[in-house]
């Protein structure tokens, strides 16, 4: 329930998704190195744990809505041709 609400905040804010894979893997990698920093920071600088929700919770809804627009458009051919 809270990955589908944060899901619908993300569209309202951001509209517009990448057609192209690899800039919406970048989007899947920005949001786990901010889980990733939350974890660290929760786990080592004494942060609130409950900041690596709120990060899985955004990864979670950014990888719903990358699985929502695939196939993409970028295909990769025979020696790594787009």
């Amino acid at each position: 329930q809270k990955v589908l609400a944060e899901l619908d905040r993300a569209k309202r804010q951001h509209p517009k998704w990448p057609l192209d894979v690899f800039c919406a893997l970048s989007i899947l990698s920005e949001e786990m190195g901010e889980a990733h920093q939350a974890a660290l920071e929760a786990a080592f600088r004494g942060a609130n744990p409950d900041e690596v929700e709120a990060e899985v919770i955004q990864l979670g809804a950014m990888c719903i809505r990358f699985l929502e627009n695939w196939p993409f458009r970028t295909r990769l051919g025979p020696g790594g041709q787009a």
